[in-house]
C-alpha cells in the first residue's frame, strides 16, 4: 500500500471508533476480521471482538470520547502506521 492509502485506512479506522454508535459489521470495511490487536487493552482480547467491545465500552463509560490524530509514522515497507493520538472523554460511568 502506498502512504497515502494507509494513511486513509488509519483515518478511517479512528472516525470508526470515534464513533458512538459501534457498528461492528463496519469496521470489516477497514479491517481484516482476522486482526490481531498488538497491545490489547487489559482484560480485553487482542481480536477483532475485543476491538469492538473496547470500542462500545469507552463509548458507554465516556460518552464524548474522542480521538484526534496529533502524528503520524508511516512505514510503507511493513505497511504500519503509528499514530501519536490526543484521546478526551469526561467519564459518566464504570469501564470494565
Amino acid at each position: 500500500m502506498s502512504r497515502q492509502q494507509l494513511l486513509d485506512v488509519a483515518t478511517r479506522m479512528i472516525a470508526w471508533i470515534n464513533t458512538a454508535n459501534v457498528d461492528a459489521a463496519s469496521l470489516s470495511s477497514i479491517c481484516a476480521t482476522d486482526i490481531a490487536v498488538p497491545i490489547p487493552y487489559p482484560g480485553s482480547t487482542p481480536d477483532y471482538d475485543g476491538l469492538v467491545s473496547v470500542t462500545n465500552k469507552s463509548h458507554v463509560a465516556f460518552p464524548d470520547f474522542n480521538m484526534a490524530i496529533k502524528d503520524q509514522i508511516v512505514d510503507e515497507k511493513e505497511s504500519q502506521v503509528v499514530l501519536l493520538l490526543n484521546v478526551t472523554g469526561t467519564q459518566v460511568g464504570y469501564f470494565p
